[in-house]
């Protein structure tokens, strides 16, 4: 079983997920079963994690068992760039390089919506904590500001001269100057 405190998880172009001991560098379980890169990576929950691929789908892994428990074949119609989940509603929200975003319920895997309106891939997402908002950037060089309720896009912002890689909310910087 993970130990949360000595180990983290990482995903490869390789095709594989690896867990690994942070004290030890050893490599502690391998996960197989994507047909392309492993592009991303979110927990659901302290067990069960869910992968994003170039391959065009979702994986579900219950990392205590070390097997993939469902596979979402065509989530997307290109590669999975990154995932967030919202775990008190239960849904994980995917964003891909078919310039879409997709919402789904974690305990059927249907897609409860489709937000679209970035005219080039969408490469990162991010939750905007207590706001029930949801941050895109795409290599349109927009950011998007969207609401999970409505799945309206709620503002579009065009600063950058290139493409938007990466979001982070600046939530976890304060929690991590609180401890």
């Amino acid at each position: 079983m993970p130990n949360s405190l000595n180990q983290f998880i990482s995903s490869s172009y390789d095709n594989s997920i690896k867990i690994w001991d942070s004290n030890t560098s050893q490599n502690m379980s391998t996960f197989l079963g994507h047909l392309n890169a492993v592009l991303c990576l979110c927990s659901l929950s302290d067990t069960i994690i869910v992968s994003g691929s170039v391959d065009t789908s979702l994986k579900v892994w219950d990392i205590n068992k070390g097997t993939c428990v469902k596979t979402i074949d065509g989530a997307h119609k290109s590669s999975v760039n990154s995932l967030v989940s919202i775990k008190n509603a239960n849904e994980i929200i995917s964003a891909s390089a078919d310039f879409t975003i997709k919402i789904w319920c974690a305990k059927s895997w249907i897609c409860l919506k489709i937000l679209s309106s970035h005219a080039d891939w969408v490469k990162c997402i991010e939750i905007i904590e207590d706001t029930n908002e949801l941050a895109s950037g795409s290599w349109d060089k927009s950011i998007k500001i969207w609401n999970l309720n409505t799945g309206m896009c709620l503002r579009t912002v065009f600063e950058h001269s290139d493409n938007v890689e990466c979001l982070m909310s600046l939530k976890h910087i304060i929690k991590l100057e609180s401890l």
